[in-house]
């Protein structure tokens, strides 16, 4: 499927990149089945995965994971320096929303926010 660009710095996003970084940062999802999901002029690249999960990721600040991971996604994006700390910020922003929010209605949600907070902070301290 063809994605209109709204901005002329977005990054691409295809299946093939969202299912490495499932490989490098949430390997017990990365069985699950994969499917784009047709945006209505968001800035976000999301994806369904298995039944009960999306991945959603913004084209422009993509978020950071596990150092490995992170600097295998880094690379794959060829972003530069402003753009990643944009990255952290959005990927910081999430974190701290998602996490006194969710506990009760979705506390799977809960654990990831807090490791991105975690990395976050890791990545900033490196």
């Amino acid at each position: 499927m063809a994605v209109r660009k709204m901005h002329d710095r977005e990054v691409d996003i295809d299946a093939q990149l969202v299912h490495r970084l499932l490989l490098t940062q949430f390997t017990d999802l990365c069985d699950q089945t994969l499917r784009e999901v047709r945006s209505t002029g968001t800035v976000n690249a999301i994806y369904r995965l298995g039944d009960d999960l999306c991945v959603r990721l913004p084209r422009l600040q993509q978020g950071a994971g596990d150092p490995s991971g992170r600097t295998a996604f880094r690379g794959a994006l060829d972003v530069d320096e402003g753009t990643w700390a944009r990255a952290r910020g959005f990927a910081l922003h999430q974190a701290r929303l998602i996490i006194p929010y969710y506990p009760e209605t979705n506390p799977g949600f809960v654990p990831m926010a807090k490791r991105t907070l975690e990395e976050v902070l890791l990545d900033l301290n490196t």
